[in-house]
């Protein structure tokens, strides 16, 4: 039986997992694998928050704590190093495998209202993140052709999303793991515009989150700090995920890049089913039916030779992007934020 974080912390995770994704990633990096080409490519991400909103509304992360604790402030930080193979099978179709290593640390000071001495927790933790699988298939590729800057291509992706983390101490109310505890199956559209030195990304996509019975707190995500709550066993059906992105960018010179863009998160509303005695399940679907706004800029870097062994010189890509959750209208979403960069090198195996 996984269990499952509290959902106060999901869309914190669920950012990093979707928006690195490869089918999503809103950077000027190639969209496939030329075939026969072995790209290995090394991701990092570092993230933090201190925040949240509920219903639009700013407040501690952990929200207002529950009797005995009268106040609590906490800081959530959340690093990411990864690998991430993709290979070009054959002509118009790339296949991609990606394995995080996830180091997080809490820390948060909870205040008693009956005078008793304060609770200091610094806890941390490394484990693996949840690995995805999956491939794309390029539908068009009209980009910097016979030496005119720009174009248009795009690509339809598809993966699933494994289990394969850590999964939270349900008797730990700070406790979020590495995993959800359950599977995800995502597709996802993007696509590149440009004319000489501007253009833009355009992303989209849709995540299907399926059920799993997993072991959950019997509190709200509005008041996650709830020291009284009981742990039960219970039937979860997270919410499905849409994003809508857009990215604009300007060429300094052909292989660099700076960019800016927005990106739009809807997560559906879970549901909880469960046996126990005197426990409500709705009490847990509150504020997850969530939007989130992530505003993001950076640069990226992109050899003439990327994806491209033939050619000369390093075959190489590297970005770095800020990122961070600027609005929501509803639920509760963790105000995240921090950097993102990584780096891909190109190999010819076969077809050269």
């Amino acid at each position: 039986m996984s269990p499952v974080r509290p959902a106060v912390f999901s869309c914190l995770v669920l950012i990093f997992l979707t928006s690195a994704s490869g089918t999503v990633q809103a950077q000027l990096e190639r969209i496939d694998v030329p075939r026969g080409v072995l790209r290995v490519a090394v991701f990092s991400s570092l993230m933090s928050s201190d925040s949240r909103f509920n219903d639009g509304t700013t407040e501690a992360i952990l929200g207002t704590p529950v009797s005995p604790a009268g106040s609590a402030d906490a800081d959530v930080n959340y690093g990411v190093l990864g690998l991430d193979l993709g290979l070009g099978v054959v002509e118009r179709v790339t296949v991609f495998a990606r394995v995080p290593m996830v180091r997080q640390r809490i820390r948060a000071v909870i205040r008693f209202d009956d005078g008793t001495q304060d609770s200091v927790v610094d806890s941390k933790l490394t484990a693996i993140g949840d690995s995805e699988f999956g491939a794309s298939y390029t539908i068009s590729n009209r980009w910097d052709r016979e030496g005119h800057p720009g174009g248009f291509r795009a690509a339809l992706g598809g993966l699933v999303r494994l289990a394969a983390g850590l999964p939270r101490d349900p008797y730990d109310p700070l406790s979020i793991g590495t995993t959800t505890g359950q599977t995800d199956l995502a597709v996802g559209l993007v696509a590149d515009w440009g004319s000489g030195s501007v253009g833009a990304r355009f992303t989209a996509g849709y995540t299907v989150q399926l059920a799993a019975t997993v072991e959950h707190r019997a509190t709200s995500p509005v008041t996650p700090l709830d020291l009284g709550a009981q742990t039960v066993t219970v039937d979860w059906n997270p919410g499905d995920v849409v994003h809508l992105g857009v990215r604009p960018f300007f060429r300094l010179a052909q292989p660099f890049a700076v960019q800016v863009g927005l990106t739009y998160y809807r997560h559906g509303r879970d549901s909880y089913q469960s046996t126990s005695p005197g426990v409500d399940p709705s009490i847990m679907e509150e504020g997850t039916k969530r939007d989130a706004w992530v505003f993001g800029g950076g640069m990226t870097y992109s050899s003439p030779s990327a994806a491209d062994p033939r050619a000369k010189g390093l075959p190489v890509e590297a970005y770095w992007t800020y990122e961070g959750v600027v609005a929501s209208n509803k639920g509760v979403v963790p105000k995240v934020r921090g950097v993102r960069f990584g780096l891909r090198l190109y190999f010819g195996l076969w077809g050269m």
